[in-house]
């Protein structure tokens, strides 16, 4: 999870700067908690919309681009320089695909964003393991933001991966002598009925801009997939130099990244699920195959 906090002030303009209308500023600071491995902060698009709940007009739409010095920042800061207007709307995008700058670029509706579509392969490896050098894509929405001239304000807006974060954690059950990864038994997990791609840009929860009910409904900003054809899988394959013994306690094996998406509960052909193969035990090699919504997994005699 990000925070990205605002102050929001008046900066005074000289004349030419007078058919920009009054202006303001917007000082922006990125903060990355409790990040895992792969949260850091490459790049950073803001996207501003006056009268975002009648009509909305884009005010600003900038990429900042981290230096070579920041490329592991789990902090950003930047000021913005913005039209006043009582009904502002700002969507944070960090670490967008580099094949998707030049759409990105050209938005001027806040419909435009809500319908794009990222896609794994532009944004992680293969196996859907690593992200790539530009980062783990992020966004964030908030509404209802007041810029007035000689009025400062304080805005909160929660940045949130695009992608769920799938961990799986192995632990031997305790009738088990040793169960063990390795090599040589070509220990692998695969993800089942991931996806291929994914919408870059939603909001969240904590700003009130997604899964918002009744009178709130036309706070939301974005969509969610549900999806009933074209899954992928994925694999994970253990390549240690040593054989990986599990112990009674969970240990955390490997982390898939999957498009955030929805699926019938009645259907379990479109749930994601995890394939654990080639674990040797006592009796041989041993597997098993379970929904990916558990904190850890025990391996047992099958």
């Amino acid at each position: 999870m990000f925070s990205l906090v605002a102050c929001i002030g008046e900066r005074s303009t000289g004349d030419g700067d007078e058919f920009l209308g009054t202006r303001g500023k917007i000082d922006v600071e990125i903060l990355v908690r409790e990040a895992d491995e792969h949260d850091f902060v490459r790049t950073v698009r803001f996207v501003v919309f006056d009268d975002a709940s009648v009509t909305p007009t884009l005010d600003i739409n900038e990429l900042v681009t981290l230096g070579e010095g920041e490329r592991d920042a789990t902090r950003f800061k930047t000021t913005l320089d913005v039209k006043t207007n009582p009904d502002k709307m700002l969507v944070v995008i960090v670490n967008e695909p580099q094949v998707m700058t030049n759409t990105l670029d050209a938005v001027i509706f806040p419909e435009q964003l809500e319908e794009i579509l990222f896609q794994m392969n532009d944004a992680f490896g293969f196996d859907h393991v690593q992200p790539l050098m530009s980062g783990i894509p992020m966004s964030g929405v908030k509404r209802k933001i007041v810029v007035e001239k000689n009025v400062s304000a304080n805005e909160v807006i929660t940045i949130e991966r695009v992608v769920a974060r799938v961990e799986l954690w192995l632990k031997k059950a305790d009738e088990i002598v040793f169960a063990r990864l390795s090599t040589s038994m070509n220990s692998r997990v695969f993800l089942e009925n991931t996806y291929g791609r994914g919408y870059l840009v939603t909001g969240t929860e904590t700003d009130r801009t997604r899964f918002q009910t009744g009178l709130d409904i036309e706070n939301n900003f974005g969509y969610m997939q549900i999806p009933s054809s074209g899954f992928e899988h994925v694999v994970w394959n253990y390549r240690g130099v040593n054989v990986l013994e599990l112990s009674n306690s969970p240990q955390l094996i490997c982390v898939f990244y999957t498009p955030e998406r929805t699926y019938e509960v009645s259907d379990d052909r479109n749930k994601l699920f995890l394939d654990i193969r080639g674990i040797t035990s006592p009796d041989g090699e041993t597997g098993s195959r379970t929904y990916a919504f558990r904190k850890y997994h025990k391996i047992a005699n099958h």
